[in-house]
C-alpha cells in the first residue's frame, strides 16, 4: 500500500515538528523530497544539522554524578534564601538607622523649639485687640507661634519665644500710649476678669 502523496507545506511541517529517525522512516515525506527539490535540500539540511547536534551531545563528557549536582543546586538554592532574608533584614536595619537618625535631628529640634515658646498675656487700654495682633503678627514668626484674643476683652495672648514676646510688648505699648496721647487720655484699662 502506497502512502498518500503529501504537499509542501504539509512537508514543511513535518520537518518542523518530527524527530530524525521519525523524519527518515516517513515514506511519504521520502517520496515527496524525490519529487520536489526544494524541500529535499530543507529535510537534507534539517537532517545534516540533528546528526551534527546528537553527536556534539553525545560528544560531551558527563559533569557529574545526577545525585551530587541535585545536592549542589539545593545548597545553591537555601543559600539564596538565606541572602534574600539577610537583604530583608540588612533593608529594615538601615530604615531603622536613618529613622532614628531623622528622628534625633529633626525631632530633637522641633522638641528644644516647643519647649522654649512661652505664653503670656499682653494688656492695653487704647489699641483693640484685632490692631494688636495686626501690629505683631510680623514679628512672632516662631514655628509653633499663635496669637489669641477674645472680642471684648483689652488684652492679647501671645504664645512665642521669650524675645518676640519681648518685642511685642514693647511694641503694644509704645503703640497704646501713643493712642492715649491722641485721645488726651480717655482710654481707660478695663478691669482684669476674675477667674
Amino acid at each position: 500500500m502506497t502512502p498518500e502523496p503529501i504537499s509542501c507545506e504539509q512537508s514543511l511541517k513535518a520537518l518542523a515538528t518530527l524527530s530524525a529517525a521519525e523524519l527518515e522512516s516517513s515514506r511519504a515525506l521520502s517520496d515527496h523530497a524525490a519529487a520536489c527539490p526544494d524541500c529535499a535540500r530543507v529535510a537534507g539540511i534539517v537532517l545534516e544539522r540533528e546528526r551534527s547536534l546528537a553527536l556534539a551531545i553525545d560528544s560531551l563528557a558527563p559533569r557529574g554524578d545526577p545525585a551530587v549536582i541535585a545536592g549542589r543546586a539545593a545548597i545553591a538554592a537555601q543559600r539564596r534564601g538565606t541572602a534574600h532574608l539577610v537583604k530583608w533584614i540588612l533593608f529594615a536595619a538601615m530604615a531603622a538607622t536613618a529613622w532614628f537618625a531623622l528622628d534625633s535631628t529633626i525631632g530633637t529640634h522641633e522638641r528644644s523649639v516647643a519647649a522654649s515658646l512661652k505664653t503670656e498675656t499682653i494688656r492695653f487700654s487704647c489699641l483693640t485687640p484685632q490692631q494688636a495682633e495686626s501690629l505683631i503678627e510680623p514679628y512672632v514668626r516662631t514655628n509653633g507661634h499663635a496669637i489669641y484674643f477674645i472680642p471684648g476683652i483689652q488684652g492679647v495672648t501671645v504664645r512665642a519665644m521669650p524675645a518676640e514676646i519681648e518685642r511685642s510688648k514693647t511694641l503694644i505699648h509704645e503703640f497704646d500710649l501713643q493712642m492715649r496721647a491722641e485721645k488726651a487720655g480717655s482710654c481707660e484699662l478695663p478691669p482684669m476678669p476674675k477667674p
